[in-house]
């Protein structure tokens, strides 16, 4: 028996791994929050990509490939290969995580990470919201989370 997500997540996950537009989400995973826009697996693999593209080129190794940038984006394509390859074949348990682009996960201290992509396991979400969020400092709390909602 597999994990149960709540239905309109379910169906939030679904609009995305058919590659419909998502609003942003949040969610509370463990002491995180995680902020981004819902996108298809498809698409998670290809902005991990192009982020890969982006290191590689910016390395001192990839200026020395070559002058012209068509052969060095294939060079970089062919030494990129075997590291996206590892990520293995779509499958059924793609379904089974929330994509997030242009993720921005933030904890009670410390700074937030900007993240290109993340997968989050529909079983570690243990709550969502759309809407944006604000924190309430007159409660006397010394520190928390605030996230910005844009669309």
């Amino acid at each position: 028996m597999g994990i149960q997500a709540d239905g309109r997540l379910q169906s939030l996950l679904d609009a995305a791994e058919r590659g419909e537009k998502c609003p942003d989400i949040f969610l509370l995973v463990g002491g995180w929050v995680v902020q981004g826009r819902s996108v298809s697996t498809a698409e998670f693999m290809n902005i991990t990509y192009w982020d890969y593209h982006r290191q590689v080129a910016e390395s001192r190794e990839a200026r020395k490939m070559s002058k012209s940038v068509e052969e060095r984006d294939r060079l970089i394509g062919q030494h990129l290969a075997p590291v996206m390859e590892a990520f293995g074949n779509p499958s059924p348990q793609d379904g089974m995580a929330l994509s997030i682009a242009n993720a921005t996960v933030s904890g009670l201290a410390g700074p937030n990470l900007q993240v290109p992509a993340l997968r989050v396991p529909i079983g570690a979400v243990q709550t969502w919201w759309a809407a944006a969020a604000t924190v309430d400092l007159s409660r006397g709390y010394s520190g928390g989370v605030a996230v910005g909602f844009a669309f």
